[in-house]
């Protein structure tokens, strides 16, 4: 994601940023013209679903920081039932409602203009339980240690209060950011580098259902 743009921000297609998989595949997504977003990038996309592809048919979704909503859409693309994206950026939000629209997921989508650091509140009202939460933050948050460690306990207590047993925290973060291997309420049980970008896979470690997620990787395996 990026800063908010100014009301008149032009939208275009952007043709190296498409549906990977599913009932939707190959259509491109809108974004806006000038700004800097930073989508995550295709071998990501396709890693990270290639993973939790099985998860996904059925599942209810919480794409944080979601921008455009790459990672959403292709999440309702392959088969998850609902999806809620939480992304404050004027400019952001407007490509992500008419990637939505465009797409045909209206009845499957909840879109929320809210800030992370302030949405327990909103996703309490909404009453649903999430399977998977995806997370796309400014790099600068996840940099910083004072924000970082704060955005951390937000992403704890969204999974604790709102996750299924088994739910799963998928974030995208830099080289150089601040990612704790475990905390209070959420452990990492997978971390891959694609480059410049990194994904790091986390489960509830204090409730016991990271040993489920654990297990089930090393079924994969064997």
């Amino acid at each position: 994601m990026g800063p908010s743009l100014r009301p008149g921000a032009v939208m275009k297609l952007n043709t190296n940023m498409r549906i990977i998989a599913g009932s939707v595949k190959g259509r491109s997504l809108v974004c806006l013209a000038g700004e800097e977003v930073r989508p995550t990038p295709e071998r990501m996309r396709q890693a990270m679903f290639n993973v939790i592809g099985p998860e996904l048919p059925g599942a209810n979704i919480l794409d944080l920081f979601s921008g455009t909503g790459s990672l959403g859409l292709e999440a309702l693309s392959r088969g998850a039932e609902h999806c809620v994206f939480v992304e404050n950026s004027f400019g952001a939000l407007k490509a992500l409602r008419q990637n939505i629209e465009t797409l045909g997921f209206d009845p499957q989508a909840t879109v929320l203009s809210k800030d992370v650091f302030q949405i327990e509140k909103h996703l309490e009202e909404l009453g649903r339980a999430f399977d998977i939460i995806f997370a796309a933050p400014p790099y600068p948050l996840i940099e910083n240690p004072g924000t970082a460690a704060e955005l951390f306990e937000v992403f704890g207590r969204v999974a604790e209060r709102f996750g299924t047993e088994n739910v799963t925290l998928n974030l995208q973060n830099s080289p150089i950011s601040q990612i704790p291997k475990k905390t209070n309420t959420l452990e990492r049980f997978d971390h891959r580098g694609y480059g410049n970008a990194e994904l790091s896979r986390f489960g509830l470690g204090a409730t016991g259902s990271l040993n489920s997620i654990k297990t089930g990787l090393q079924d994969e395996e064997t």
